[in-house]
Formats: structure tokens, sequence, C-alpha cells
């Protein structure tokens, strides 16, 4: 509880505006996703951010809501999304010294 102190005065931020900047945050990264269609290292990249806000939510309604359930679900989240980091850019790699290419177009090398 002392770490979130440090990071969310209660007295002068509500969980709103919280969650209202987290939404804007969200659609930014959807937004880079849907504009962003052949670099994969931007699309991880924005799927990196969706899962940190994600968890972000989650660390905000534990501490307005004083639930100790909500930081362990933020903390599983993250663990997910480094491993789904981990898979992406090995498969980045493989991609790139098979093809010397990192794009949407370039992964039809590597079907087995």
């Amino acid at each position: 509880m002392k770490f979130c102190t440090l990071l969310v005065d209660s007295d002068t931020l509500t969980l709103f505006d919280c969650m209202a900047l987290n939404f804007f945050i969200l659609l930014l990264a959807f937004f880079g996703i849907f504009i962003n269609r052949r670099n994969l290292i931007l699309l991880f990249l924005c799927l990196e951010i969706i899962f940190l806000i994600l968890s972000i939510n989650f660390f905000y309604i534990a501490f307005f809501l004083n639930n100790p359930v909500g930081y362990i679900y933020g903390f599983i989240i993250i663990v997910l999304a480094a491993s789904e980091s981990v898979i992406g850019i090995s498969l980045l790699v493989v991609l790139f010294r098979l093809s010397g290419r990192v794009s949407f177009d370039s992964l039809t090398i590597l079907r087995g």
C-alpha cells in the first residue's frame, strides 16, 4: 500500500480521472495497431502498451477499493505480457534471419 501512495494521491485524484487517462492511452495504442499494419515491432509495442494499461487499471482499482486481489491480477498480467513479448521477439529474430526484413509480408516464410 505504501508504494501506491507515492504514485496516487487519493485526496486530489479520483478513480474516474485515472480511468480517463488510461482510456486515452488505450485508444492511442489501438490507433497505433490499426494505422501500422506492416511493421511487426510496432505492433508488439502497441500490444505491450495495451497490457500495461490493463494492469495499471487493476492497480488503480485495487488502490481505490482497498482490495489486494487487484494487485495480484495486475502482476499476473505483467508476467503474461512479458512472456508474450519474449515469444514475439524470438519469432521476430527468426523471421529476420530467414527473410532479412520484419514485416507481415514475410510471415509466410515461417510456415512449416
